[in-house]
């Protein structure tokens, strides 16, 4: 965690909303967590040195990518030097990647653990018949009978709908992802009892 006098020093010398928002997330506490994690390869939990050095260069505001490059996804976007886009890309990359690996990895944590479940559970509950479902994963029975539904949400401060806010206040990314979260979900999930 940047110390607070180190922060202002550099806050101060920011004009960039990004990099602001940058900077809060990075000083939120545990944000640097990963840095000090022990790989784990034979779970899949860890960083191949190509992807360990392109989050270190993110994580200290270093270009990350070619200028000139474009989205794989969305072709007619381009790569921003320091990599915020592929952050924030909903047309299938990192984030949706991202998702389902923590998705996926709490899952097969339940299976160890004995945790029966339901993964993608709730399709088609709402009166519309969307097929958005309320839970990443379902866990029927988990206390005093009644079910939870458990929902991952992978978001970004650098997410263009919430990054004015995200550049003066840490947390107000994840916080505007859980308000979406529980307007869209919870009559669903009180449907799943």
């Amino acid at each position: 965690m940047i110390e607070d006098h180190q922060f202002k020093i550099i806050f101060d010398h920011t004009s960039s909303p990004a990099n602001c928002a940058r900077l809060f997330s990075e000083s939120s506490p545990h944000a640097s967590a990963w840095l000090s994690v022990m790989p784990t390869p034979h779970n899949n939990l860890h960083l191949d040195p190509p992807e360990f050095q392109k989050s270190l260069k993110w994580w200290l505001g270093l270009d990350t990518s070619q200028n000139g490059s474009s989205c794989s996804f969305c072709p007619s976007h381009a790569i921003d030097p320091l990599g915020y886009h592929a952050l924030t890309c909903t047309s299938g990359g990192d984030s949706i990647y991202r998702h389902n690996s923590l998705r996926d990895t709490f899952w097969e944590l339940c299976k160890l653990a004995c945790i029966a479940g339901q993964i993608e559970a709730g399709s088609g509950l709402d009166v519309e018949g969307s097929l958005t479902r309320p839970a990443d994963i379902l866990l029927p029975d988990w206390e005093f009978g009644k079910p939870a539904a458990l929902d991952f949400t992978i978001t970004s401060a650098l997410n263009p709908s919430t990054l004015n806010d995200a550049s003066v206040m840490a947390g107000s990314a994840a916080s505007a992802a859980e308000i979406h979260k529980h307007v869209a979900n919870d009559e669903k999930c009180s449907r799943l009892g």
